[in-house]
């Protein structure tokens, strides 16, 4: 019996979980970056009012560590003249759409980057440098 309680104290500290502590595949942070994503994208393809912002797609969104800013990364296949312009005016109407389908204790602030030339391969995409 002590041979298998130090085997489980062995795995427990292996797994980098204290006692009775579930081991999470991933960060908060990426659950709330990808479902960040999911409701922007869909908020601009079924809820904008400006039908040049549905030529859009969201790539991409980086978290800050506190949750508190999102970086979103966007391309569009088309020139679509103004667009970082718009984007900018939608922010509100965004941020207010995450905060309504998004339960958190903080609505993110929101910065849009556009990604012009983009790089695709078999493990994602590499966005031009700033």
């Amino acid at each position: 019996m002590l041979n298998f309680q130090n085997f489980i104290k062995e795995v427990e500290f292996n797994l980098g979980g204290g006692y009775n502590c579930a081991v999470k595949p991933y960060k908060r942070s990426e659950r709330v970056r990808e479902e960040i994503r999911r409701i922007i994208a869909e908020t601009i393809a079924f809820e904008a009012k400006d039908p040049r912002l549905r030529r859009i797609t969201i790539l991409r969104v980086e978290m800050s560590e506190d949750l508190r800013y999102a970086r979103i990364y966007y391309t569009s296949y088309e020139d679509i003249e103004g667009l970082p312009g718009m984007l900018q005016k939608a922010k509100g109407f965004l941020r207010t759409s995450l905060a309504k389908k998004l339960r958190m204790k903080f609505t993110p602030d929101l910065s849009f980057h556009e990604v012009k030339n983009m790089d695709v391969g078999i493990d994602g995409w590499i966005p031009e440098p700033e």
